[in-house]
C-alpha cells in the first residue's frame, strides 16, 4: 500500500527532470552534479528534512517539498521575466533576514535562468539603488524590516516589489509574497510553455554559466558584486566534502545573514548537495549573551558549526571552566592534546579523561555532538584558539574569501597547525606568494566583478587576495600565514569588513575637520579620531566657538560633529557606521595617511583609541 501511495505522490510531483535521473531518490556521490540546477533535480524525490524554522518541527520542509516550492516560484518568476524581453541577462535582488523563502526564491531563480543578487539588509538605500540600476534587476524581494527602504526606492525606480513574510500590505505597489507565489489558474497551454522553458534552462545550464552574485564591501566604498559560476560553487563544495566527508544526516544551524557569502555556501549549496537538515535561526539570537542561540543548539544538537571570532568568544564566556583543581589540569591537557590529536601524534596520558570533563560543559549549550567547528573571514587569535582548545573545542581556521567562493586554504585533521590558515583546500587550488601578496588560482576563483566584463579582473582564474603573507613549511604541508591587508582594512571581531579610506574622505568633508583616522580592528564597532582645525571651528560656530584648549571637550562642538557624522552614517552599512569618536586638535599637518603613517598614528594615539572602545557603564 505504501508503495502505491509513493508512486501516486511521485506522479503528482514535478514532471521535469534530466534524462539520466529516474523517478527515485539519487544516492549521494553516484553522479556528482555539475550544476546547482542538476543538484536540485537530484533532490526532487528526497523526503528527508531540508529546512526547519528554529526548532519548530511544524515548519519542517522536506527536500521534495522545497524543490516543488522552488518550481512554483520559478513559474511566477517567468511571468516577470517575460515583461523584459530586451534584457539578455535578468536578475532579482534578495535583501532580507534568514527565512525559508530565501531558499525557494534562490532555487527558483536557478530553474528559470535568472541570476539572484544577494544584498545585506544592512545595506544603505543609495547602494541598493545603484545595484538595481547597474545589474538589470527585474524584481526585488525583501522582508518587513526593509519595507520602508524599498517603498522609497520604488518611488524612484518602478519595479516589481515583493514583500516576504506578510499576508497583506497597505501599499498597493508592494506585493505580499504569499499572494504572488500562490498557484494561479492557468490554461494547460500556458503551463506547458512554462514547463518547457524550465526544462530548457535545466538542460542548457552549463558549469561555466553565472549562478549568483555576492555583494561585498568595496575598497573604494559602497559594494562590489562578485560573480560566481556553477562550477565555482560546485568545486568549493566538492573540495570541502573531500576533506570533511559530509553525511546526509548532518544538522546545521544557519545563524548568519543569508547575504553573508559563506552562509550561502553552507546552507544553500552544501546543504543541497549533501542533504543537510538546515535549522534557520536569526542573527539577533547571537546578540549579547546569545542565550536564545545556545538554547536552540541544545534542542537541535548540530553536527556542523560555523562561526567568526566574536561567536567563539561567546562560547568561551558560556562554558570556560572555573580555574583551579581538576579544571586547570583538564584545560592544560586539552590545549596540548588537541594539537597532537589533530596532527596524528601521540595523545598524552589523561587526554581522554580531560576531554570527558570539558565535554560536560559543551553538553549544556548543545555542542557536544558537533564534529566540525569552522571559523571564517577573520582569523582566530592565538589566545582565542588556546582558550577554545582549553574548552575542548578544535576549530578549523582558513582563508575564506568571496573571490574564492569560500575557503581556499584550511586546517583539517592530520594537516593542522595552530595560528595558521592551513594548506590549500585541494591540489587544483594553487596558493602562491607573488611579491609578498597572496595569490590564488584554480576552479574556486570567482569569474569577476559585475562592473567589469567576465574575467576582466581575474586573469586566468587567479585573484590577488588583498593580503600579504608567507608559508610556514612543515612536514605535512606548507601552511599559510597572512600578515596584513595590502589596502587599509578593518576586520571587526564579528568578521565584517570595513575599508577606512572612503569613510575618512567623507569625514574630511566636515568643514572643521582636517583629517580623520577610522579604527576598529578586532572590535565590535568602528570608531574615529577627528582632527580639528581651531580656526575653522571659529569660522563655523562664530560666537559659540569654544576656546582652543576646550575644543576637545566642548559639548556644543561635540554635538555639531556628532550631527555631521550621523549624516555620513546614514549612507554607510551598519558595520561601518561610526559609533564613537574623539575630537583632537591637529598639531602639525597630517596630510594624506599612507600605510606607514596610519600605523604610526595608531601607535601615537593608542590611549585615545583605547578610550573609544572602553565599555561604558
Amino acid at each position: 500500500m505504501d508503495g502505491i501511495i509513493d508512486k501516486i505522490q511521485e506522479e503528482k510531483s514535478i514532471r521535469i527532470h534530466l534524462e539520466h535521473i529516474e523517478s527515485k531518490p539519487i544516492h549521494l556521490f553516484e553522479k556528482f552534479p555539475k550544476t546547482i540546477v542538476e543538484a536540485l533535480m537530484c533532490n526532487q524525490f528526497i523526503k528527508t528534512p531540508a529546512i526547519t524554522l528554529k526548532d519548530d518541527r511544524k515548519t519542517t520542509t522536506t527536500w521534495q517539498g522545497l524543490v516543488e516550492a522552488a518550481f512554483q516560484c520559478a513559474y511566477c518568476l517567468i511571468d516577470i521575466k517575460h515583461k523584459h524581453p530586451t534584457l539578455d541577462e535578468k536578475a532579482v535582488l534578495l535583501c532580507m533576514n534568514n527565512c525559508h523563502e530565501v531558499f525557494e526564491i534562490a532555487y527558483g531563480c536557478f530553474l528559470c535562468g535568472i541570476i539572484p543578487l544577494f544584498v545585506s539588509p544592512r545595506t544603505p538605500k543609495e547602494d541598493i539603488k545603484t545595484i538595481i540600476e547597474e545589474s538589470k534587476v527585474i524584481a526585488c524581494f525583501f522582508d518587513y524590516h526593509q519595507k520602508n527602504k524599498f517603498e522609497e526606492i520604488n518611488k524612484e525606480i518602478p519595479l516589481v516589489m515583493i514583500l516576504v513574510g506578510a499576508k497583506m500590505t497597505s501599499n498597493e505597489k508592494i506585493i505580499p509574497y504569499l499572494n504572488w507565489v500562490r498557484i494561479k489558474e492557468e490554461n494547460a497551454a500556458v503551463k506547458q510553455e512554462k514547463e518547457t522553458e524550465i526544462e530548457t534552462v535545466i538542460e542548457s545550464t552549463k558549469p561555466e554559466d553565472i549562478c549568483e552574485v555576492a555583494f561585498v564591501p568595496s575598497e573604494v566604498g559602497g559594494l562590489k558584486g562578485v560573480i560566481w559560476t556553477h562550477n565555482n560553487i560546485i568545486s568549493e563544495c566538492c573540495y570541502m566534502n573531500n576533506i570533511f566527508n559530509f553525511q546526509e544526516k548532518e544538522k546545521y544551524v544557519s545563524s548568519f545573514l543569508n547575504s553573508f557569502f559563506f552562509e550561502r555556501i553552507m546552507s544553500l549549496y552544501l546543504a543541497l548537495l549533501f542533504r543537510f537538515h538546515v535549522f534557520i535561526s536569526t542573527p539577533e539570537m547571537l546578540k549579547k549573551n546569545a542565550n536564545p542561540f545556545f538554547f536552540l543548539c541544545l534542542r537541535i544538537r548540530p553536527t556542523i558549526f560555523l562561526g567568526v571570532p566574536r561567536v567563539y568568544e561567546k562560547i568561551i564566556d558560556k562554558i570556560q571552566p572555573k580555574k583551579g583543581g581538576i579544571n586547570d589540569w583538564a584545560m592544560k591537557n586539552a590545549i596540548s592534546g588537541i594539537s597532537n590529536a589533530q596532527t596524528g601524534g601521540h595523545k598524552q596520558r589523561g587526554y581522554g579523561l580531560a576531554m570527558h570533563i570539558l565535554r560536560k560543559k559543551l553538553r549544556k549549550i548543545g555542542l557536544s555532538r558537533t564534529r566540525l567547528f569552522l571559523n571564517c573571514v577573520s582569523p582566530l587569535s592565538s589566545d582565542l584558539m588556546n582558550s577554545l582548545c582549553g574548552c575542548g573545542i578544535c576549530v578549523y581556521d582558513g582563508l575564506c574569501l568571496p573571490e574564492t567562493t569560500g575557503f581556499c586554504t584550511i586546517n583539517r585533521f592530520n594537516t593542522f597547525l595552530p595560528n595558521t590558515l592551513g594548506t590549500p583546500i585541494n591540489e587544483e587550488v594553487k596558493v602562491e606568494i607573488d611579491e609578498g601578496k597572496v595569490v590564488v588560482r584554480g576552479p574556486t576563483v570567482a569569474c569577476g566583478y559585475t562592473d567589469h566584463s567576465l574575467n576582466g579582473n581575474f586573469t586566468e582564474t587567479s585573484v590577488v587576495t588583498g593580503f600579504t603573507g608567507h608559508f610556514q613549511n612543515e612536514k605535512n604541508g606548507d601552511f599559510l600565514v597572512t600578515e596584513k591587508p595590502t589596502t587599509p582594512l578593518i576586520i571587526a571581531i564579528t568578521g565584517e569588513y570595513t575599508y577606512p579610506i572612503p569613510i575618512e574622505e567623507r569625514l574630511k568633508t566636515i568643514t572643521t575637520v582636517t583629517n580623520a583616522l577610522v579604527v576598529g580592528k578586532n572590535q565590535k564597532y568602528v570608531g574615529a579620531l577627528i582632527f580639528t582645525n581651531p580656526q575653522e571651528v571659529v569660522k563655523e560656530l562664530k560666537e559659540k566657538a569654544p576656546l582652543k584648549e576646550c575644543i576637545g571637550k566642548d559639548p556644543f562642538y561635540g554635538n555639531f560633529v556628532k550631527l555631521q557624522i550621523e549624516k555620513i552614517n546614514a549612507s554607510l552599512p551598519r558595520c561601518s557606521k561610526i559609533k564613537r569618536f574623539i575630537v583632537l586638535l591637529e598639531g602639525e599637518p597630517i596630510g594624506d595617511i599612507d600605510d606607514e603613517k596610519r600605523q604610526s598614528l595608531i601607535e601615537k594615539y593608542e590611549h585615545q583609541i583605547d578610550l573609544l572602545f572602553k565599555p561604558t557603564n
